[in-house]
């Protein structure tokens, strides 16, 4: 049987689809963020050419910038935004993505313990979202990212110890979930 209430959304994933997100999301139930193709399309970057790929980065402000677009559509439509590809299940990123708005974060079964315990961590100092966004903003970026290193370390030890459910949509701040839709292990 057909679910008639099914949501339907679109996949962001090149430079051109997050220019014209407002009129997409006119017409979707949500967004999704592919940020591997969106990487590589924003900055002309193969990341599995080992000769150019130490310059696919996921913190290039243009990149950022095109994220911060597609979250401000979603919102402006009432509609919810994700993410999924590397970034959503990479501890240093997840703090990033959730300053700039995202709603959703679609990460590989392994890594659901880990950006649990990091959304956590998160919830008891919500000061830190905010103050990510503003520095992706004012362009310190480099210097975030050179000091998230050092805690997304910390985060996976921690998150080694854990016991957390590995299945379905889990929300633990307004707005943001970890969902296992995007990649899947085998």
């Amino acid at each position: 049987a057909f679910d008639e209430n099914i949501e339907v959304g679109v996949m962001i994933e090149i430079p051109s689809a997050v220019m014209t997100a407002d009129a997409l999301a006119a017409r979707a139930d949500f967004l999704s963020l592919g940020t591997n193709d969106l990487i590589q399309y924003t900055l002309a970057v193969d990341r599995l050419n080992e000769k150019i790929a130490h310059m696919y980065d996921p913190t290039h402000p243009a990149l950022l910038r095109l994220i911060e677009l597609t979250i401000e559509s979603g919102k402006r439509h009432n509609i919810w935004t994700g993410v999924c590809g590397e970034m959503a299940g990479d501890p240093v990123m997840v703090p990033l993505l959730i300053g700039l708005g995202v709603d959703e974060l679609s990460v590989a079964p392994p890594m659901v313990p880990q950006i649990k315990h990091l959304i956590r961590q998160i919830k008891a100092n919500l000061y830190i979202a905010p103050n990510i966004a503003l520095m992706v903003r004012v362009g310190i970026i480099p210097t975030l990212n050179r000091n998230m290193a050092t805690s997304a370390n910390t985060v996976r030890a921690k998150a080694a110890k854990s016991t957390v459910s590995q299945t379905g949509t889990w929300r633990v701040i307004p707005n943001v979930r970890t969902s296992l839709t995007c990649a899947k292990t085998t």
